[in-house]
């Protein structure tokens, strides 16, 4: 299994307004990139809709960056079933990333997406979360 088999899923803090600021704790935001040959495909749902998209090394690099010093960053097992795409009853960040990983669970919130990955085994890349609010 290659390192193009696994998703590096980075949880970075955003302002969320209204009902998305409800247990999501430090870390508002989550998205996965994965090493594909020529280039990393940046993976992420956000107010505008699920992008898909191919970024040089640059990029990926300043996203992995960004994320190891202000959030929190895990290297994901590879998907542990084929992708099947089933819309989830509401379409977040962290629904699409579970989709993404194969993950099929009421999950919806980047701390309990984090904590689903650990627990499926997922390695963590960056230091210890610090909690500073009581949650993640």
């Amino acid at each position: 299994m290659g390192i193009t088999d696994k998703w590096l899923v980075a949880f970075v803090p955003a302002e969320n307004h209204g009902i998305w600021r409800l247990g999501r704790g430090k870390f508002g935001h989550c998205f996965a990139l994965r090493f594909a040959g020529p280039c990393w495909l940046l993976t992420e749902y956000n107010v505008w809709g699920l992008t898909v998209k191919a970024v040089d090394d640059e990029r990926a690099l300043s996203l992995i960056s960004y994320t190891l010093h202000c959030g929190h960053l895990l290297l994901s097992l590879s998907r542990p079933r084929p992708f099947r795409w089933l819309p989830p009853p509401a379409l977040t960040c962290v629904t699409a990333m579970c989709a993404l990983l194969g993950i099929r669970a009421w999950i919806w919130t980047p701390r309990q997406l984090h904590a689903a990955l650990i627990a499926r085994g997922a390695a963590v890349l960056s230091g210890p979360l610090e909690d500073t609010d009581g949650i993640l």
